[in-house]
């Protein structure tokens, strides 16, 4: 079953390489900010 999930999801996102790379980028633009705002309102309080 996981690998038809798989197959499907490959089909449709397969020809979307560049989308795979921004939302790492974002992931870890999105990382940073969490870690920072962290600190800030920990170091406020």
């Amino acid at each position: 079953m996981s690998g038809a999930i798989a197959g499907a999801g490959e089909s449709v996102f397969g020809k979307k390489k560049g989308m795979d790379e921004l939302f790492a980028k974002l992931t870890a633009v999105l990382a940073g900010v969490f870690l920072l705002s962290s600190l800030g309102l920990a170091i406020l309080k």
